[in-house]
């Protein structure tokens, strides 16, 4: 997989919610596709998200910008990009018809109510709602998302919207956001793209969140690599 297709994923996982709470280090694997990842956070300006089908290959969020890391990186990439708010233009095409599947993060939310249902995920009880959204041509679809009040899901959601916010800025996300039930804002469950699987207070260790090299901006790059081809 390579750095851009390593980016867009991540884009599209860690959209999602701004809970106000006081910051705790933790970790939590996150089903996504099938897929098992793994995001950890010292507080709300060090995350990491690792997802094994990159070969190696993590996201961090540090102090409000977003990099992408190859430690192995071959064939004359960098091993760290900076990615920032290139990430936008990326997430909206994945988020468009040409692009695939529409994330509901990612679009207009007309409805949210609770249906009354109880759920447990990952050991830990939430409430069931149900998220109808429309995308831009006005096509709606319906999600059923599980919310917690959770101390610790709610600050791994707040860990989301911390990353979420240094690739793609806040506007993207603003109206999924402003849209939550106020006294739960810990998400478990997004359909059945998003599901976590189990989530502990853990502190990692605070290496894992160094830059192993110089980082080197997308533009920068993406503006070389057209040059090159020219």
């Amino acid at each position: 997989m390579n750095h851009r297709s390593l980016a867009i994923r991540a884009a599209l996982l860690t959209i999602a919610l701004s809970p106000l709470c006081a910051w705790a280090a933790g970790t939590a694997t996150i089903a996504t596709d099938g897929e098992s990842n793994t995001m950890s956070w010292l507080d709300s300006n060090t995350i990491r998200f690792d997802m094994p089908s990159t070969d190696g290959g993590y996201m961090i969020s540090r102090d409000g910008k977003a990099y992408v890391v190859y430690p192995d990186a071959a064939g004359g990439m960098p091993p760290v990009i900076e990615i920032g708010n290139m990430m936008q233009g990326f997430a909206e095409v994945a988020n468009s018809d040409e692009g695939g599947k529409t994330s509901p993060l990612a679009m207009r939310i007309t409805s949210i109510k609770a249906t009354g249902k109880k759920e447990t995920v990952a050991g830990i009880d939430g409430d069931v709602y149900e998220l109808t959204t429309a995308d831009k041509q006005g096509k709606s679809q319906t999600t059923q998302a599980v919310f917690t009040a959770d101390p610790l899901v709610v600050e791994m959601t707040a860990a989301y919207l911390a990353m979420s916010k240094a690739m793609v800025g806040a506007e993207m996300i603003a109206e999924f956001t402003n849209a939550l039930p106020n006294n739960k804002r810990g998400l478990l469950r997004l359909g059945d793209d998003m599901v976590v699987q189990s989530i502990a207070a853990d502190t990692p260790a605070a290496s894992a969140f160094e830059l192993p090299a110089k980082p080197v901006n997308m533009h920068d790059m993406m503006k070389q690599l057209m040059k090159q081809s020219q």
